[in-house]
């Protein structure tokens, strides 16, 4: 699945929820995505999906910067994903 959004972004409110989706998306600076946290299990993000042993995503993505009790932020670039795990 691909989603393209084309939004213009009010400072104060910097986060979108897509419940049809399964996703909550933050931006940052220029009104770039800069953290995805996931809801639905049946996304896919290279090859893995939510529920899949977190050493699946420590592979694709390094070291989590963050692990409260299996929900996971991990760094990519500029972006941040997060979800339970």
């Amino acid at each position: 699945m691909t989603i393209k959004l084309l939004i213009n972004l009010n400072p104060k409110n910097n986060r979108i929820k897509f419940t049809n989706y399964g996703i909550r998306v933050r931006f940052g600076k220029y009104s770039l995505a800069n953290q995805i946290y996931i809801m639905n299990n049946d996304i896919e993000i290279n090859g893995l999906k939510i529920g899949d042993p977190i050493s699946g995503f420590e592979k694709k993505f390094g070291e989590p910067v963050k692990d409260n009790s299996g929900n996971a932020h991990f760094k990519y670039k500029y972006i941040y994903l997060s979800g339970k795990l």
